[in-house]
């Protein structure tokens, strides 16, 4: 892919279960599940590549100059045979 078409994110987030915190996001896979959209990719703070983010949970998103880290899971693999959007 050509430079710009990826961007590393920061991005401000309000969980359900946790305080509001900033993190920053490489995205790589957009899914749709219940009537709500989900974004995985790497949380670069925590070091988790599937890291999963509701997008109606977002509060703030800016870009950043940050090099893009591609992923190396295969998504249709990674979703083979699960409902909805946890992985155990």
């Amino acid at each position: 892919m050509g430079k710009g078409l990826i961007t590393v994110m920061r991005i401000r987030t309000f969980p359900f279960d946790k305080p509001e915190f900033t993190f920053i996001f490489h995205p790589y896979h957009l899914k749709q599940y219940n009537n709500r959209w989900f974004v995985f990719g790497l949380n670069e703070k925590l070091g988790i590549a599937a890291w999963n983010l509701p997008l109606d949970r977002i509060v703030t998103i800016r870009e950043t100059s940050l090099d893009y880290i591609l992923s190396e899971i295969d998504w249709d693999e990674y979703f083979y045979g699960i409902i909805g959007v946890t992985h155990h």
